[in-house]
């Protein structure tokens, strides 16, 4: 196999695609905690944020993923709390075998450092939309074959549609083997987004009911 072709499986498989779906107007299911930022003493408001929580498989019917498809990740796992969010991603490698990359992001922009498959990195941070619906990951790739690195940038965004049950995806990356853009689909096949504590608890078990509907 060619080291262009692996690189960009290896480019698909660690890179979840991303989303830049506009979000439902109205009302959303799945909206997370408010809080007040105290630092100032003044009292501001967050917007609700969403909450993607959940185990998500991908819907490639729906999906845009070119020449990328064999490689994207097929389920994601999430958990999020008030403060960071935890992603687990399955795909499928170059070989044919699945893997499964880890990866928290703290919510106040921190940079972290997640380890992939062999010795390729991850660095990443998140941040969310003014108005806490779209939560924006900008990344950095190190991947390692064979003692020679490929440095990958990129971004992605993650949003949900149809009542919290849909998460939509788009990434965009730009390495020395060129751009790629792609957009996944994934259906909610597990809500996670039940599990909250404190004063949450009456919105998680409202928005739980709801996308159950």
């Amino acid at each position: 196999m060619k080291p262009l072709t692996i690189i960009v499986a290896l480019i698909s498989a660690l890179v979840l695609s991303a989303n830049a779906a506009d979000t439902a107007n109205g009302f959303h299911a799945r909206l997370f905690n408010t809080t007040d930022k105290g630092n100032t003493g003044i009292g501001v408001e967050e917007p609700d944020r969403a909450n993607f929580s959940g185990k998500w498989k991908l819907n490639e019917g729906k999906s845009d993923l070119g020449q990328l498809a064999p490689y994207a990740t097929r389920v994601l796992k999430v958990e999020q709390t008030d403060d960071s969010i935890s992603v687990a991603r399955t795909a499928a490698t170059f070989t044919g075998e699945e893997f499964t990359a880890m990866e928290t992001l703290s919510f106040d922009g921190k940079e972290s450092e997640s380890n992939l498959a062999g010795t390729s990195k991850k660095k990443a941070s998140a941040k969310w939309s003014q108005d806490g619906q779209t939560l924006t990951i900008t990344y950095i790739l190190l991947l390692d074959f064979n003692g020679q690195v490929t440095e990958v940038k990129g971004t992605e965004a993650l949003t949900l549609s149809d009542g919290g049950k849909t998460l939509v995806s788009q990434s965009r990356s730009s390495s020395s083997f060129g751009d790629f853009t792609t957009k996944a689909v994934y259906d909610l096949v597990e809500d996670l987004s039940f599990a909250k504590t404190g004063s949450d608890t009456v919105f998680a078990e409202f928005h739980h009911a709801a996308r159950r509907s």
